[in-house]
């Protein structure tokens, strides 16, 4: 690696007007640079991290150092939701903040890296490369979660007492997806974001099924409605764990402590969320 690096960066600002079909970023890295750097400074199954992600150059440098040398190399990007000027072609094309740029163009680079790859043929033992990738979003709790420590002195206390009571057994916010739910009961059980997660079919249900490295299972069951046959159906799985809603139950508390004991009886940790 030569101790300076020459390039316009006309090229990469081309290059990303081409690919997004308009200028909608200025001064984006050059993914090529990108590419070299991480080639000399890493091994093929590292995990590199850039904290200010911008249009997504260092995910395209990667996905391209992987499909040249069948690395496995992996990438995380941060970016704030920083808005893209008023009246900007970035804003008048539909992307409201920096990070929706990258995404966008992480989209379109894999679309095209696969779009490459057909038609070739791979050896019996080469897998094809995995191009995913999952964006997550900080933002609030899922679920209500109690406060015991407000005090509850006077008739307005109590009256506030009465609504977190009746927020406690409602306490799934609206307007959250089951994915939504999904990966912040992984997180509060220390699963990493990165988990393998399946859907099952069981009974009239889907249930979430999680893996860990150590190859032990994890059912997360986001249902509104359990019955008796879909209990079981996850308990005949055999999985280390299990998760319901407490909402689920709907009040049927024979069924929620027959469900604790049979699950206890199999060696299965079963809670309620």
């Amino acid at each position: 690696m030569p101790s300076v690096i020459y390039q316009q960066s006309q090229v990469a600002v081309k290059y990303l007007r081409d690919l997004m079909e308009g200028k909608i970023f200025d001064n984006p890295k050059d993914h090529e640079v990108l590419a070299r750097f991480v080639e000399y400074v890493t091994s093929k199954d590292d995990l590199i991290v850039d904290f200010f992600a911008g249009s997504g150059s260092t995910a395209e440098a990667i996905l391209d150092l992987n499909k040249r040398d069948g690395g496995e190399r992996r990438f995380i990007l941060a970016q704030l939701p920083e808005p893209t000027p008023e009246k900007s072609a970035a804003r008048e094309a539909g992307y409201d903040n920096i990070a929706d740029i990258g995404k966008e163009r992480i989209r379109r680079v894999i679309k095209k890296l696969n779009e490459e790859d057909e038609g070739k043929l791979q050896a019996d033992d080469e897998p094809a490369q995995d191009r995913g990738f999952k964006v997550f979003k900080l933002t609030s709790r899922n679920f209500e979660t109690w406060d015991g420590e407000a005090p509850v002195a006077s008739a307005e206390d109590a009256s506030v007492l009465e609504e977190r009571l009746l927020n406690a057994v409602e306490n799934v916010n609206s307007d959250r997806s089951r994915e939504d739910m999904l990966y912040e009961v992984l997180l509060r059980a220390g699963w990493p974001l990165t988990t393998q997660v399946a859907i099952l079919k069981l009974a009239d249900g889907e249930v979430f099924s999680a893996k860990s490295e150590e190859n032990d299972t994890m059912f997360v069951c986001l249902e509104d409605l359990v019955n008796e046959e879909l209990l079981r159906e996850m308990i005949g799985q055999k999985p280390a764990q299990v998760v319901c809603l407490d909402v689920a139950f709907h009040g049927n508390d024979q069924l929620k402590t027959n469900t604790v004991l049979e699950m206890r009886d199999r060696g299965i940790e079963f809670r309620t969320i």
